[in-house]
């Protein structure tokens, strides 16, 4: 068993099958590959150099950790106007900043009051209104009395001031609104349209003790294309009726988006994105107690306005820009593997090509075993490569093979040859040694 798996291993040739395969440099004088090896280099670098300048890739980037952001209402400086859907209604009701905002003190959002309704309920005798004792107490279930309706007059003119504030996680940052540049951006008509900057704050051009940025709830409105006097598709909308979006309510989403500047990356501004989301509508109900044991509830309807911080700050990083640097320059190698199929698998002088750069070297394993065993080895070497460069002096080169490609298949015919030489050597030598051994018995 032990000598059939000896035969049957020196029968494989290890050399050859764990062979290995290394990278041989050919200048392959073309115009068309150089050409095109070029151009699809020259393209890529300049990709990447515009990626890494547009996306900023030079920069450790984070989320900002979103802070505070505080919201108020004030009242028209020119006064409570009174608009033209107080005339076509029941009319109007004039309230006060503080009386539009309901609840006061959110942060993030706020609710601005554009429809009231007011229903006050006579409880039974007996009934306590804050602490009902029985289910008849309970003040839905009290005599109702007529119900009012009204619109709060001249709401597009309030003016909102916002402030608010960033810090980050892993960079040193933290700022408010009012030390930085901010733009109001207008939604676009078409999908996928540009946006368009309507308004913009800085802290040079704000008013005089003012913290925020001020606005009007209109200049909101329209940037999220938001009109108060359109019909409402809210689910809850009376649609036969054709009731507005004024009565029935919206909702209204502020996205702030910060982000570095290219050319000072300690420089940062910021954007309001407002969007509105369509078929919503909102509503909040207020229920007061008043003292001659009845209670007045108050539906109120409005715009919704819900604030959200986002983007991307940062600041110089040698790593982060090394690392973009490197996966960026790899895109490099498509260049080179798109000539390499083109040059073997589609050019005419592909063949020409294919035996230009690949070659397959002499069997290593044979020339150590000719080494150990000397026998004129490298007397015989020698003449063999002045007898190949004396051929290839006088010899043409062939057209259909290169003749650098032609000199090393000849040097490898050439030891070959010596190889098997002196494996004949060898033989004719244990041969004679045989014969004395028996001419000596």
């Amino acid at each position: 068993m032990a000598g059939w798996l000896r035969t049957k291993l020196g029968a494989l040739d290890f050399d050859n099958i764990l062979a290995y395969d290394t990278f041989k440099v050919v200048h392959v004088r073309d115009r068309r590959l150089g050409g095109l090896y070029w151009f699809f280099n020259i393209t890529v670098f300049a990709y990447v150099i515009f990626n890494i300048i547009a996306d900023q890739k030079y920069n450790i980037k984070e989320a900002p950790v979103p802070g505070s952001i505080r919201i108020s209402l004030q009242e028209p400086e020119q006064g409570i106007k009174t608009p033209d859907y107080c005339r076509l209604t029941n009319g109007c009701t004039y309230l006060a900043a503080n009386q539009i905002i309901f609840p006061q003190g959110n942060d993030r959002e706020v609710f601005i009051t554009t429809r009231i309704s007011r229903t006050i309920y006579t409880l039974p005798p007996n009934c306590d209104s804050g602490l009902p004792s029985s289910p008849e107490c309970m003040y839905t279930r009290g005599t109702k009395n007529a119900t009012r309706i009204s619109y709060v007059a001249d709401v597009e003119n309030y003016t909102l001031m916002i402030e608010h504030s960033i810090r980050g996680k892993v960079t040193a940052v933290s700022k408010r609104s009012g030390l930085l540049k901010g733009t109001l951006y207008e939604k676009s008509d078409t999908v996928g349209g540009k946006a368009k900057a309507v308004k913009r704050f800085h802290n040079e051009t704000a008013p005089p003790d003012v913290d925020g940025d001020i606005l009007t709830l209109g200049e909101l409105m329209r940037a999220a294309r938001l009109t108060l006097d359109t019909p409402s598709y809210a689910p809850g909308a009376n649609r036969a009726a054709g009731e507005t979006q004024r009565s029935a309510g919206a909702v209204i989403v502020v996205v702030i988006d910060y982000q570095n500047q290219v050319s000072s990356p300690s420089e940062i501004k910021y954007g309001y994105w407002p969007s509105i989301i369509d078929g919503a509508e909102y509503k909040i109900l207020e229920v007061i107690r008043n003292p001659d044991n009845t209670v007045t509830e108050i539906n109120r309807h409005g715009v919704k306005i819900v604030f959200q911080q986002t983007g991307s700050i940062g600041h110089f990083d040698l790593i982060t820009l090394m690392i973009n640097l490197v996966s960026a320059i790899a895109l490099l190698k498509v260049a080179s593997i798109i000539v390499e199929v083109l040059m073997l698998r589609f050019l005419p002088e592909r063949e020409i090509y294919h035996s230009c750069k690949f070659e397959h070297t002499e069997d290593f394993g044979d020339l150590r075993r000719l080494r150990k065993s000397g026998n004129g080895y490298e007397e015989q070497k020698e003449g063999t490569t002045a007898d190949n460069d004396k051929q290839g002096s006088q010899s043409e080169p062939d057209i259909a093979r290169p003749p650098s490609a032609a000199g090393s298949e000849h040097g490898l015919i050439s030891r070959r040859h010596l190889i098997d030489q002196q494996q004949g050597q060898q033989g004719q030598q244990q041969q004679q040694h045989t014969s004395i051994e028996m001419n000596q018995r």
